[in-house]
């Protein structure tokens, strides 16, 4: 482990985030429902818009 280039292996050690937290879930499917959804709000926002 004093090697500079050896990091720690295992299940969720790669990740750039906790999946283990209390509302991981919650943030998970904002994040995700933000996402899928902001094209289509901005669909219809420009075709509601006055030109």
């Amino acid at each position: 482990m004093s090697s500079p280039y050896h990091y720690p292996e295992g299940p969720r050690s790669n990740l750039p985030f906790n999946p283990l937290t209390r509302f991981f879930w919650l943030r998970y499917w904002g994040f995700m429902a933000a996402g899928f959804g902001a094209p289509f709000g901005i669909a219809v926002w420009q075709m509601k818009k006055n030109v």
